[in-house]
């Protein structure tokens, strides 16, 4: 025995919607396809003329000829920066959500559950720009070490 009902029989209501939402995410797609479309077609003439391989070479010369674009150093600093990021991340969520789960009691768990949703509710850029004010003015001193004592570390 099911308690779905057979499709196309629903109230009236929730066909629109659903039919309201399904055109809706078709709409997106196609929006993020033309975009793409567009990115590409623009870049094309440029990526034509540069003689280096655009993913694995790292001149990069707009000014003169050829044209050069080489994006590895950016490809490789993004794939770093969130390799560690991960590194971090993974271990702390997976942490906070055992102790959530399995440990904390009942009221604690309540609690924390909470606090986390509301941390998730908050976009990554905003605590980003927030430890940019409060933090970036205090870490010269660390930066200056860091620098000085792993400066020749690629990071």
């Amino acid at each position: 025995m099911t308690d779905r009902v057979p499709a196309g029989t629903g109230r009236l209501g929730d066909r629109i919607f659903g039919g309201t939402a399904k055109g809706a995410g078709l709409l997106v797609i196609a929006i993020v396809t033309l975009i793409a479309g567009f990115l590409v077609s623009q870049a094309l003439p440029a990526l034509a003329k540069d003689k280096a391989n655009f993913l694995t070479s790292t001149q990069w010369n707009v000014d003169g000829t050829p044209l050069q674009f080489g994006i590895a150093n950016l490809l490789w600093v993004t794939v770093l920066s969130s390799v560690i990021a991960m590194l971090i991340a993974v271990p702390f969520g997976v942490g906070v959500a055992l102790f959530i789960t399995q440990y904390a009691p009942a009221w604690l768990s309540r609690t924390a559950a909470t606090l986390v949703d509301l941390l998730a509710a908050v976009p990554s850029i905003v605590y980003g720009l927030w430890g940019l004010q409060v933090f970036g003015p205090h870490m010269s001193g660390i930066q200056d070490f860091l620098v000085t004592y792993l400066g020749w570390f690629p990071l």
